[in-house]
């Protein structure tokens, strides 16, 4: 069942390959896809990074990084991650002064993921 409420505008269409004319950006696929593979990334027709399925790569971050999400949230007083709000956490996340620093990490994660994860509603 996705997770998703929000309409894919800018759907994975190609591969993401720095470099190329038509790709915006630097974002490291590699390191995404290393995490897990419902990271993987590719490019959306406007040339941004966008994972290749999205709906899976959110759940994944909620289930991997739940302790940075869970920081962010007590620090900020956000209600809890879902489609309606994932730019709060995308803001907060790099701001994040409390906790671990594994939990720090973990929130400054969550932001740049999110950074990617918007291209597909854009």
């Amino acid at each position: 069942m996705a997770c998703n409420d929000k309409k894919i505008r800018n759907p994975y269409v190609g591969e993401y390959i720095i470099g190329l004319s038509n790709i915006k950006g630097t974002v490291d696929i590699n390191y995404y896809s290393k995490i897990s593979p419902a990271f993987e990334i590719g490019a959306s027709q406007e040339g941004e990074a966008v994972f290749k399925n999205p709906d899976e790569a959110f759940e994944k971050l909620k289930e991997l990084y739940a302790e940075g999400i869970k920081v962010i949230k007590k620090e900020f007083g956000l209600l809890n991650l879902n489609q309606r709000n994932y730019t709060e956490y995308k803001t907060f996340g790099w701001q994040v002064t409390s906790g671990s620093e594994d939990e720090k990490e973990q929130a400054r994660f969550v932001s740049g993921f999110l950074d990617i994860y918007e291209n597909s509603f854009k």
